[in-house]
This record gives C-alpha cells, structure tokens and sequence, in this order.
C-alpha cells in the first residue's frame, strides 16, 4: 500500500474492511493478529528506543517546541510593595511532521496453511513483517543520529578506545557539553556493536563497572540508561547492502516522557498516526488471492522520525580510531 491511496474504513458482517480506491481490493483488518504484530518483542532493535512512538490525531501537523534555556534565567521573584511581579516567558516554535506509510505483505499458502498448524504460520508470517518493519526504522534512525544537521555536537574521539583510550573521560565530556548547552543532563547512551566490542574491553571502562562491562553497570556508573545495537540486528544490515554510521559510534539524548502529545523535553520523539478504526500501532491486513492459492498478509504502520531539539543529542563518531582535538 502507497502513501497516495486513498482508505475508507466500514463495518461489515466479516469485520472491519478497508476499501483501497486506487485498487478497489478489500482487506480484512484482524484486530487479533494486529494485537500480536503490536506486541511482538522488537528490543533487539533501536528505533523505537531512541525515537519514543507517541500516538498522535492527526496524520499531518505541527509539534511544539519550548526552548530549554528560557527555563534556565530564574529572575527574583521578590516585589517590593506596590509593584508589579515579575514577568517571565517562554519561546515556542514549532516542527511539522508527516506520517508516512510503511507497510509489507507476507504470502502464506494453502499447502503451508493446511500441513502445519495454521496459527503457527501465521505468527511466522507477522514476526518477519514485524521484522523487515523494525529494520526500516533503524535504518533511518541511524541515518538521522549519524547527521550533523540532527545532533548538537559531532564528537570524534582523541585516541582509539581499543588502544586504551580513556573511555569514561570522553563520556564524561559528552554529557557535560550536552547539559552546557542544553540545560538537561543526559538521559541515554546508545552504542553501536562494533563501537561496543572496544568499550567493554577499554580498561578505564571496566575499571569503572567492577571488571566487567555490561550495558546496566555502565549505566549505573553514568546514570543513563545503555542500549547496545545487538550482532543479529548488526547482520541484518549488512546482508541488506547497508553499512550502518553508528556501528561505530556512540549516541546520547535527552529523552523524558514518551506518553500523550507532551513533546517537552526530550530529544526526538515518533509520531505515530492510527487510521479511523483501527486501534493499534499496526494493523494488519488480510485478503485471500485464490489465483495464487494463497493468503495475503499486508501488517502496516504510519510513522515518522522527528527531532524535537537537537541540542538534546550528541553523537561521538570513529570510535576505533585515534583522531586529533577530540574528547
């Protein structure tokens, strides 16, 4: 399914179905397997971590933006007798955002439906729509977070850390030009898996975990919450002909509430838009093609990636190799 289809969505006998005017087709919507598709385990992946999803009424619109340092100049708020108090404010600009339609269509066959068991096949079929859906989006994340255009600060490091670079130091630096700059401390740290391979082995990191570095002793050293892109989801790019930016860099942001239409403060955030009736993050389709003796399963979402501040994000890049006036 296109962005430039036009859906109409009814109640029928059979369930809710979506009427395509550029095709005329009819999909069964399945509330169930849309639930599944929702609820599939994704946290080997970065997306959603890095860009929060955050349900929104609107398809296409504007998000607000409160500038951080206006909350920084606290002003007296003593008044002398028969004066006006204070007056104080906030700028607010604004971002537009515009979900966009990311969808799959998985073919399960007769002979496959009727020689296994039928769920079985069809948990199988949303887990890779699910998947290839996930891998989109860390595909584009990664592409935003690696941008100068999208981050405070591209940091490189002074000396490689597999050569004993000093791994907290520059952490340390990062999170202190963030919280200069911005007026909020740090709240995650995301590595990328070739970047992580030399933090876990740096000395002055396991010095600081005890010996041995793990995603949670590094956090409660820095007080940040570490996620580390893992090997398989490392593989699945690079069998798809793309070499991820941040395998070897590290990213850290400022993210806080994720629930509601608050988008103050944090980082960046992913609208998500719900057509009328469905009541998912995903939805997932069904329609059965007899031309081809198959069942066709469409699982769709309408997202997108914005970044909200990007003094709230500071990425050091190169981690493996030793470069001049770094951190």
């Amino acid at each position: 399914m296109s962005e430039s289809k036009q859906y109409a969505y009814e109640d029928t006998p059979r369930g809710l179905v979506v009427r395509t005017f550029a095709d005329e087709r009819d999909l069964r919507v399945s509330g169930p397997m849309s639930e599944l598709v929702s609820g599939q385990d994704v946290s080997g992946y970065s997306g959603d971590w890095i860009f929060p999803p955050v349900p929104i009424r609107n398809r296409v619109g504007i998000a607000q933006q409160i500038s951080p340092e206006d909350f920084r100049d606290v002003e007296s708020a003593v008044r002398a007798p028969g004066t006006k108090p204070k007056k104080i404010g906030f700028n607010v600009t604004s971002a537009g955002y515009n979900c966009r339609n990311y969808a799959y269509v998985s073919l399960v066959t007769f002979e496959d439906r009727s020689n296994v068991d039928a769920l079985s096949v069809a948990d199988a079929s949303i887990s890779t729509l699910r998947a290839a859906i996930a891998v989109g989006k860390d595909r584009r994340v990664a592409n935003m977070i690696a941008s100068a255009t999208n981050v405070g600060t591209v940091y490189v490091p002074s000396s490689a850390l597999n050569a004993g670079g000093d791994a907290i130091a520059m952490f340390n630096t990062m999170i202190s030009n963030v919280t200069s700059a911005s007026g909020f401390r740090p709240t995650r740290l995301y590595s990328g898996a070739v970047a992580w391979e030399s933090i876990k082995t740096n000395t002055f990191a396991k010095n600081a975990c005890g010996g041995f570095v793990t995603p949670q002793r590094l956090g409660e050293f820095l007080r940040l919450d570490v996620k580390v892109a893992d090997g398989f989801q490392a593989e699945l790019v690079r069998f798809g002909g793309w070499k991820n930016p941040c395998d070897d860099a590290v990213f850290v942001s400022v993210q806080q509430g994720t629930s509601g239409n608050d988008f103050f403060p944090r980082y960046g955030c992913s609208p998500y838009w719900r057509p009328p009736g469905v009541e998912t993050r995903f939805s997932v389709q069904q329609k059965t093609n007899y031309s081809i003796h198959s069942d066709e399963v469409f699982a769709d979402s309408w997202e997108c990636e914005l970044v909200l501040d990007k003094n709230l994000g500071a990425i050091l890049k190169g981690v493996n190799s030793a470069q001049a006036n770094g951190v």
